[in-house]
């Protein structure tokens, strides 16, 4: 039922607030921003494909995430979360603590950020830090200063 609001950049929609989270979201997107936060993330795929492009120990990777699967991504990993056409998944998370910020962050245009290439965060050419409470509201003003910046 919430498919239909699930639009680009951001399509994510908090189902539910309080202490956890729980946010619907939905493909497809493209994007090249990395969100980092404080608390670990647990990704569902109801329906599609989500690759979960991360950051780890100094390489991008990229976690496949497929309909029926499920996924934990630790506390602090930064991740860009790439959706097929007509994918809809789940993301379950704590609510940030006061004074807690999460981070947006962008590479260059030409970084290479395929699965196995060197990721080194001082190559940030872009980031911005908020305290979240509702990503889906929050997320498109902070793309479009990113935009503007570029």
């Amino acid at each position: 039922q919430n498919g239909p609001s699930l639009t680009p950049p951001v399509a994510n929609k908090l189902l539910f607030g309080g202490d956890l989270k729980v946010m619907v979201v939905g493909g497809p997107n493209q994007r090249r921003d990395y969100h980092l936060q404080e608390g670990e993330e647990f990704f569902i795929q109801l329906e599609g494909e989500l690759m979960l492009k991360t950051i780890e120990r100094g390489a991008f990777r990229d976690v496949a995430v497929r309909g029926g699967d499920a996924f934990l991504l630790p506390a602090r990993v930064p991740h860009s979360p790439q959706r097929g056409p007509a994918s809809l998944g789940l993301v379950f998370e704590r609510s940030h603590t006061l004074g807690e910020m999460d981070g947006m962050l962008w590479f260059g245009e030409d970084a290479d950020l395929r699965d196995g290439a060197a990721a080194d965060l001082g190559d940030v050419a872009y980031e911005e830090y908020f305290h979240c409470t509702d990503l889906g509201k929050q997320l498109a003003p902070v793309i479009g200063r990113y935009n503007e910046w570029k």
